[in-house]
């Protein structure tokens, strides 16, 4: 076989759009009742369940990268590069979908959502005791200037960054060729 500069054909194809598509959606519900879960206990950031959301997605990312591998490995092949691609199309279907219903949720659903948010906050910021008092003031006034669409926002921005970051490890182990 000759050398070839030309580069293999390594788009993912459309069934694996689909698969990501289905389970990005898995995600965002799979996420969405985690967060309904921890809102019904009162928002804590300190806890792990609010880190569970996260390990959710990157297991869904795994199977259903596994399962399309599984499935129609006879009819495609899983490189690295589609592997990667099919882990940021559910990361950025599921981040979508939840940033969505969670503008939805704060805004219309639970009224009392940025006042404990932000009272939460408030404990936090005067527990800390390496910051000095004006730091402290000028942190708490930042707190009550905060709105539904920063919370909405910066949920989105941290999945959608998890999800282009750890898929580069992701696709390694679970792509079909080696």
């Amino acid at each position: 076989m000759a050398f070839s500069l030309k580069r293999p054909n390594s788009n993912l194809p459309r069934v694996g759009v689909v698969y990501a598509v289905l389970f990005g959606i898995i995600a965002a519900i799979g996420m969405i009742l985690i967060t309904a879960l921890t809102q019904e206990y009162r928002y804590k950031t300190d806890t792990i369940v609010v880190w569970i959301a996260e390990v959710a997605l990157f297991l869904l990312m795994v199977i259903c990268c596994l399962s399309y591998r599984k499935n129609e490995i006879s009819k495609h092949y899983l490189n690295t590069r589609q592997a990667y691609m099919m882990c940021v199309y559910v990361g950025l279907v599921a981040s979508v979908i939840f940033s969505a219903l969670l503008l939805v949720y704060v805004a219309y659903i639970d009224s009392g959502f940025m006042q404990r948010l932000i009272s939460s906050q408030e404990q936090m910021v005067l527990m800390n005791t390496s910051l000095t008092e004006v730091v402290k003031v000028e942190r708490i006034q930042l707190l009550h200037n905060l709105k539904v669409e920063h919370v909405v926002m910066n949920a989105f921005g941290e999945i959608v960054l998890v999800s282009v970051m750890v898929p580069l490890i992701l696709s390694l182990f679970v792509r079909s060729e080696r």
